[in-house]
């Protein structure tokens, strides 16, 4: 056991509550970001025969620094293990931060989706009639709605294709825009676009060989909010007659919005679906009411609004738990960062920050523990290219480049690849991503890892902290290393003495905190998924 132990740990259950001071033994914690804080390791000497009463799987579990009161970590309890050696009867206890809720719901959503496979032919179509997929006049992904077979076309019979995928995913079409094109002009043939299940009449166009565009039609207002399909029909509203081969419209350039919610868990309202795409913040805000209301005090949430990129295809209709979103929201917008800390103390609920990383550095230590250094130039290009699948399922790759002046001086290219997830793949977040990655990996970095054994300066505060009071995602300058030319005075990340702390480990045997600087190993999120099993 630790004798003097810096930290106590609360346990919380439905029957009780336990403060645990001098008792703790071999205890380990970790933050991480982007996630907040990551994993609570400990154990407490109780007998095997019963199961202590501060022990139940679920229970609240937060570390506080026992003279400031300060959180270092907060979460739940995962399955206690017990042995039994020479050591004595031990309970080995596991606990993981609260970024732990954001696996606990896997529900499906749309936020914006341009995926035309998802129309099929509706029952309600005249036989002979197709539906198929096929391109607008410069490639753009559509859907194709065609007349045919024998006999003639009935005044209003028709051809049509339906969406069901925001039906799948128990979301309502907030707001959509479409394209048509035909094979010839004809008033006998109308372009059609209904709403379902309201079957209102949103689209009605003679047939014409130049493209209409139909541009923000709004859930609410040109249809009834309630419709959750689209049905894209090739209609006659003329007299009976025989087809021709141009008897055909393209629905195509297709983008649509799925109805979302603010992080206080009210819908927008249909004069806020203004565009087409969504930004992140959208996307945050949502997730935060819908997967994580019960933990995430949505109300007194940080989520910064700066991010200006358009994200114009994110789409989970088979499903997706808070922590897939919000990962693949990273790589298209990777200049900020989630996290989930300690819970607010009036709300007994979770805060939770989606902020961008800091350009200003927090923390100033010396290197006296020891640090371990790693990477370097390897770890650097100037082209990716980015692997993804366009709307009809068709693999495409795009390629970004940047200028690295470490490479451009050396007369070296080094290209890498990266592949996005179908759920978030279109050309301009292939491009996005992209450009996010190089710009991660534009410095000569000289990552690894940093033992901090004493207390530092927190500019923040203003007074030094301890090792186990140090937080992820923060900028720290570290003296007693080969700096840049000035570099002593950067205030931001340079790879040589100014790193970003991306993962902190305390371990109180040896009273040191482990800082991995500019990364961290993917094992950190094997441990919590393990925990969750």
């Amino acid at each position: 056991m630790t004798a003097n132990a810096p930290i106590a740990i609360k346990f919380e259950t439905s029957r009780s509550e336990t403060l645990i001071v001098d008792e703790i033994d071999g205890l380990r914690i970790t933050n991480v970001v982007p996630g907040g804080f990551g994993t609570l390791e400990t154990n407490l000497h109780r007998p095997l025969r019963f199961q202590p009463g501060e022990i139940d799987v679920f229970s609240r579990v937060t570390a506080y620094d026992r003279e400031s009161a300060e959180v270092c970590f907060h979460g739940r309890l995962a399955d206690p293990g017990a042995t039994a050696n020479e050591s004595g009867e031990v309970w080995n206890i596991a606990a993981v931060g609260g970024q732990a809720f954001a696996t606990d719901i896997n529900d499906p959503v749309i936020y914006v989706t341009k995926d035309v496979t998802q129309f099929t032919r509706f029952g309600g179509s005249r036989n002979g009639g197709t539906v198929s997929n096929d391109d607008g006049p410069s490639g753009e992904a559509g859907i194709k709605v065609q007349a045919g077979g024998s006999g003639s076309w009935a005044t209003n019979t028709y051809i049509a294709g339906r969406n069901s995928d925001f039906q799948r995913a128990f979301t309502n079409i907030a707001r959509f825009s479409v394209k048509t094109l035909s094979g010839a002009p004809s008033s006998l043939w109308q372009q059609r676009v209904y709403g379902i299940p309201s079957e209102d009449l949103i689209i009605s166009a003679d047939m014409q060989t130049s493209m209409q565009s139909f541009t923000g039609l709004i859930g609410g207002d040109d249809y009834d909010a309630g419709d959750y399909a689209l049905d894209v029909r090739q209609e006659r509203v003329g007299a009976s007659a025989t087809t021709d081969e141009n008897a055909w419209t393209i629905f195509y350039d297709y983008i649509a919005r799925g109805t979302i919610m603010h992080e206080w868990g009210d819908f927008y309202s249909s004069s806020e679906y203004t565009t087409d795409y969504v930004y992140a913040h959208n996307v945050v805000g949502d997730v935060i009411a819908r997967y994580l209301a019960d933990h995430v005090d949505g109300s007194e949430a940080y989520i910064d609004e700066s991010s200006t990129y358009q994200i114009d295809n994110f789409s989970f209709p088979k499903g997706a738990t808070a922590r897939e979103i919000l990962d693949q929201l990273q790589n298209l917008v990777p200049t900020h960062y989630w996290a989930m800390w300690e819970r607010n103390r009036i709300t007994d609920l979770i805060k939770m920050e989606y902020r961008p990383w800091p350009t200003s550095i927090r923390y100033e230590a010396d290197i006296t523990g020891g640090i371990d250094q790693s990477g370097g130039p390897i770890d650097m290009f100037n082209s990716v290219l980015v692997e993804w699948e366009d709307t009809r399922g068709r693999y495409q790759i795009t390629r970004v480049n940047s200028t690295v002046e470490e490479l451009t001086r050396a007369g070296i290219n080094r290209t890498t690849r990266m592949k996005l997830d179908k759920r978030a793949s279109s050309s301009a977040n292939a491009t996005q991503a992209g450009t996010g990655f190089l710009n991660e990996h534009n410095i000569p970095t000289v990552s690894g890892t940093v033992k901090i054994d004493r207390p530092i300066l927190d500019f923040a505060s203003g007074r030094m902290i301890k090792p186990h009071l140090i937080r992820s995602g923060n900028l720290i300058r570290l003296r007693g290393i080969r700096p840049r030319v000035k570099a002593l005075r950067q205030t931001v990340r340079d790879g040589t003495s100014v790193f970003r702390v991306a993962k902190v480990t305390y371990d109180d045997r040896s009273g040191m905190a482990t800082l991995d600087l500019d990364w961290y190993s993917p094992t950190l999120y094997r441990q919590v998924a393990g925990l969750l099993r």
